[in-house]
This record gives structure tokens, sequence and C-alpha cells, in this order.
């Protein structure tokens, strides 16, 4: 009786010891997404000024740092949308 316990103590140190780790691939994704972030913010710094866009026939004056933002921001949660829809493909045909 004592063993198992022992053991099932062993079993859950392993579980929770994994959990916190970092593997190389998320370490380096997360340096990617870092330094684009940095770059992203240093483009739209860098590129305030006005400009017009011209949208089904309605002509817009805004700043630069407003379309760069939005289209990023538009383009990330396209890219969450279609992982999450890949994700559920995967998970369906298992």
């Amino acid at each position: 009786m004592e063993s198992q316990k022992s053991e099932q103590i062993k079993d859950e140190k392993k579980d929770s010891s994994g959990q916190g780790k970092i593997t190389l691939k998320q370490r380096l994704r997360i340096i990617f997404l870092t330094l684009l972030a940095i770059l992203l913010i240093t483009f739209v710094v860098q590129n305030s000024n006005r400009i017009e866009i011209e949208f089904l026939n309605m002509n817009f004056r805004v700043r630069i740092i407003y379309v760069i933002l939005s289209s990023a921001i538009i383009g990330g949660i396209l890219g969450v949308l279609l992982l999450k829809i890949r994700a559920a493909k995967k998970k369906k045909s298992k």
C-alpha cells in the first residue's frame, strides 16, 4: 500500500515538473514574434503622415499608422481563426 502511494507521488511530481518548461520551438516562436512586434511598432512610428484612401467611392484622409495597425490586427485575428479551424478539422478527422 505504501509503495503504491510513493509511486503515485512520484508520478504526480513528474507531471507537475514538466508543465513550466518551455521548449526550444516555443522560445524561438516567442523571440520571432517579439522581433516582429518591434519591427511593426518601429515602422508605424516612422510612418505617421496622413494619406488619402479611396474605398467604395468614398475618400478618407487618415494617418497611415491607423491603416497599418488595423491591417496587422485584422491579419492577426484571421491567422488565429485559421489555426483554430485547422486544429478543429484535424481533431474531427481523428
